[in-house]
């Protein structure tokens, strides 16, 4: 569940900490927490770096649509390079979400619990699939629709959610 290195490690921790606590002459119930606790610090590490990944993921998504919205808002002619230009870095982007999502899936297998941490990542993800479909659509002058949806615009918010 903590990954092969991590349990090397812990049961490395294990083993001494018992060891000293016997020849120290210390209690199994204190031997016991403090390996306990130890266990406890390696989860929560774990759902840590679950938490460091989606903000990761979150950023990529961000920036990805970001970088996409100004070149979209542009005369359609002019800005056809600039346009393609920032695809090509867009899908690199993608591809680094994705990775992401890859490895949240196997660490989400591991530890028990923490299965919103997937499923925030996929919906994400696929919601940025899409938008990568609408632009490749844009470029190839296929797209159906003329007008930008309102969050490509820039539009401003309701003031009463603000």
């Amino acid at each position: 569940m903590i990954g092969t290195a991590v349990a090397q490690d812990y049961l490395c921790y294990v083993l001494q900490t018992t060891a000293m606590g016997m020849l120290k002459g210390q209690s199994v119930a204190l031997i016991r927490d403090q390996i306990r606790a130890e266990l406890f610090n390696h989860f929560r590490s774990a759902v840590q770096r679950l938490l460091t990944d989606a903000g990761r993921h979150a950023s990529i998504i961000a920036q990805l649509a970001d970088s996409l919205r100004t070149p979209l808002r542009q005369d359609p002619a002019a800005g056809q390079d600039t346009l393609a230009s920032k695809v090509t870095r867009a899908k690199l982007a993608e591809s680094r979400a994705d990775d992401i999502v890859r490895e949240t899936r196997l660490t989400v297998r591991r530890i028990p619990g923490p299965e919103i941490f997937r499923r925030i990542l996929e919906v994400a993800d696929d919601a940025a699939d899409e938008d990568s479909a609408f632009v490749a659509e844009l470029l190839s002058g296929e797209a159906s629709c003329l007008a930008l949806p309102a969050p490509l615009l820039g539009t401003p918010r309701d003031s009463r959610l603000a």
